[in-house]
């Protein structure tokens, strides 16, 4: 293993922490508030809130590593997290000059793994050194926990069990009534200051040396109900719960916070059991200062000790009387801790999308391939004006900052996952075509994984679910021939469990579009038609098949006139996109982007190319890709010449649209520029621009 792993992985890591102390502590604020409003005589039910309160430290960093996205709309003028990475480019990227000819791509350095070349030394940044801090500090807490329970286990062992015939039936006899079916055991010793109590399944009772001759019955039995009372709550189990919680989140001060109202509503808690077990405020209140008159010696830190706060607990007895509150029940108690666990979970999965006022409108950047023209001189494997790879350029969803993204200058056809920390894309193949192997790219990876590995490189159209689990890619059935047929296929991003989805080799299957949860794909197919595989490379029918290859069924149809206005073809959809919200798609088809609901109703006409005002006679939008917050569409737009027909070449541009169909606009100049895709700016980006 790299020992350097974790710095490669302080990308990730650092803003991940950052996160979720901020969803910790929101989530610490909301309990505090609830806390207030119990206020201070519902001593179980706010120890209950803070019981709560650790299951929902737990639940947020695994909500949030593993849970889906939920996307909410961030702050109106809340700055993005953006946490770069060292500029990687490939080891198949642009070599020095203006651009490189669309050749096929170089065969990696070892199976499966293209080595990057350069800017990937171990770099140290602050996220490295937050990530080191918080492991040290991890350990140490844990250490310390341990060390802690160590001791407690030497006590239990050097106490001397006490069966006395004075204390020992009263022990009992509050046991049964309390309801407590554990065997439990009580002891003395002289290293303890005040009576308390450890262990879970075995639990033991101690009591100070000195204080056992001195104990009354009333006393005793004070002491023995609240000790018992922790023991009926499984307080010691949650004590050392909290400890390990706060362990690994030692670093948020609202957490400490959180495990010293545990501490205390808990002590408090048992207050209220022992007075209402024995039924007399004023016989606990003189054990309580007993036991802080006698309290000498050394106090235990991991056991729950009665002395705990004695006298903020005396004062609070001493005005609640004999007016005791009810204890929670066990249906309200676990409607309590189901909802504040959802509540967790909820917070956990919230991804933060930048509104409209932020400065990345859409919630991302439009990430594009451009193009340039080669106007070196001829060699026998390039001829003249042969298309150049110039790289992958950045623009915002306004048309401004645009920029070469340096770090991915060797690839085409991006696909990023819902939090920008993972990205897919194809290289340039044989015959100077836009089809090479997939490959993945992760911050905080050195490392760029060829997933395909094919023998013949001829795959395309990779598109990643929103966890970035799951890859679908265009592939090629068989061999190729003179007349190459193209499936669909789904890999994990580990590049296992590689299937073939279309499984339809004498058709064309392909532009694949992954949904959002990772469960279905839609696909552009002409096997409806009377001749299937010779129909126009880029038409058929959009199809959904779940990725297990099961459930195939069109979405839409061959039957009608979808055209390009007013000049009427064939029914041709491609180019298929899923909302993030996975409830609706848009495709191509004659020259314009449609949407449809993903259960194959709604179909409506988001663009009319030959109404469109951009300056200039518009040929054709394709390839629709949705914007991270759902509110807009890129598209590539296919400019006209003056006097040529409606499909003639011309320019390629970028051009977004508002989902609803207004505010059209072209974001690009006068480029070769193709495949617009989205670069979310919610989490952790993939390199700098």
């Amino acid at each position: 293993m790299n020992p350097t792993w974790w710095i490669h992985t302080a990308p990730e890591a650092g803003p991940f922490l950052l996160e979720m102390t901020l969803k910790s502590a929101l989530l610490i604020v909301g309990l505090l508030l609830a806390d207030r409003f119990l206020g201070d005589r519902r001593a179980s039910w706010r120890n209950l809130l803070w019981v709560a309160s650790l299951a929902g430290l737990i639940l947020i960093p695994l909500a949030s590593a593993w849970g889906p996205a939920l996307r909410v709309p961030a702050f109106a003028a809340a700055e993005p997290m953006v946490v770069a990475v060292q500029s990687h480019p490939l080891a198949l990227e642009v070599p020095e000059g203006t651009g490189t000819p669309l050749q096929a791509a170089p065969p990696a350095s070892s199976p499966g793994v293209v080595k990057v070349t350069e800017s990937r030394a171990v770099t140290w940044g602050w996220a490295s050194s937050l990530v080191l801090v918080y492991g040290v500090g991890v350990c140490f807490f844990l250490g310390r926990l341990g060390l802690g329970l160590l001791y407690v286990s030497s006590l239990r062992r050097h106490s001397q069990e006490v069966r006395d015939t004075r204390l020992w039936p009263v022990l009992q006899e509050l046991r049964a009534r309390l309801g407590i079916r554990r065997a439990v055991l009580l002891g003395t010793s002289e290293k303890v200051g005040s009576p308390l109590q450890i262990g879970v399944f075995s639990p033991m009772a101690i009591l100070p040396s000195r204080l056992v001759d001195r104990l009354d019955d009333q006393t005793f039995r004070a002491v023995a109900a609240h000790e018992l009372a922790h023991i009926q709550r499984w307080d010691y189990l949650i004590h050392v719960l909290a400890m390990v919680v706060l362990a690994f989140h030692w670093f948020n001060p609202l957490a400490w916070l959180a495990v010293r109202r545990l501490r205390q509503t808990g002590e408090h808690a048992c207050d209220e059991w022992a007075v209402r077990l024995i039924g007399r405020y004023e016989v606990y209140a003189r054990a309580l200062l007993d036991v802080l008159g006698d309290m000498r010696g050394q106090r235990l830190r991991w056991g729950l000790g009665m002395a705990y706060q004695a006298e903020e607990r005396l004062e609070r007895i001493m005005e609640l009387k004999n007016a005791i509150p009810a204890s929670v029940g066990r249906w309200a108690g676990g409607l309590l801790l189901a909802s504040v666990a959802m509540g967790a979970v909820v917070l956990g999965c919230s991804t933060a999308l930048a509104s409209k006022h932020s400065p990345f409108p859409g919630g991302g950047k439009i990430a594009f391939t451009l193009l340039g023209v080669d106007s070196s001189p001829p060699k026998m494997d390039r001829p003249p004006g042969m298309p150049i790879l110039m790289g992958t350029a950045l623009v915002n969803a306004d048309g401004t900052g645009q920029e070469m993204h340096a770090g991915l200058r060797g690839g085409v056809m991006h696909a990023w996952s819902a939090d920008g920390s993972t990205v897919v894309f194809t290289t340039v193949g044989e015959h100077n075509s836009w089809s090479g192997d997939i490959f993945l790219m992760k911050a905080g990876d050195p490392e760029v994984h060829n997933l395909t590995q094919g023998k013949y490189p001829s795959y395309s159209s990779p598109s990643i679910s929103a966890d970035g689990k799951k890859i679908a890619f265009t592939g090629p059935a068989v061999a190729p021939s003179s007349v190459l047929r193209v499936e669909v296929f789904v890999i994990d991003a580990d590049g296992s469990n590689l299937r073939n989805l279309s499984n339809s080799p004498k058709t064309n299957n392909r532009m694949p579009a992954i949904s959002p949860d990772g469960k279905w794909v839609a696909f552009s197919s002409d096997r409806l038609y009377k001749v299937p595989g010779a129909f126009s490379a880029r038409g058929g029918v959009i199809f959904l098949v779940d990725t297990e290859g099961n459930n195939l069924h069109p979405l839409t149809s061959t039957t009608g006139i979808i055209g390009y206005e007013p000049y009427i073809i064939p029914n041709l959809d491609w180019d298929p996109a899923w909302s993030p919200d996975g409830k609706q798609i848009a495709w191509s088809n004659g020259g314009d982007i449609w949407i449809i609901d993903a259960d194959g109703t709604q179909p409506h006409r988001l663009t009319t190319s030959w109404k469109a005002d951009l300056g200039r006679p518009v040929g054709a939008f394709t390839s629709p890709a949705w914007s991270p917050d759902g509110t807009k569409i890129a598209m590539q737009v296919r400019m006209e010449r003056d006097g040529n027909g409606p499909w003639a070449d011309g320019d390629f541009g970028i051009c977004v649209v508002d989902v609803d169909g207004s505010n059209l606009r072209l974001v690009t100049g006068k480029q070769d520029a193709h495949r617009p895709s989205w670069m979310p700016v919610m989490g952790n980006l993939l390199g700098p621009r």
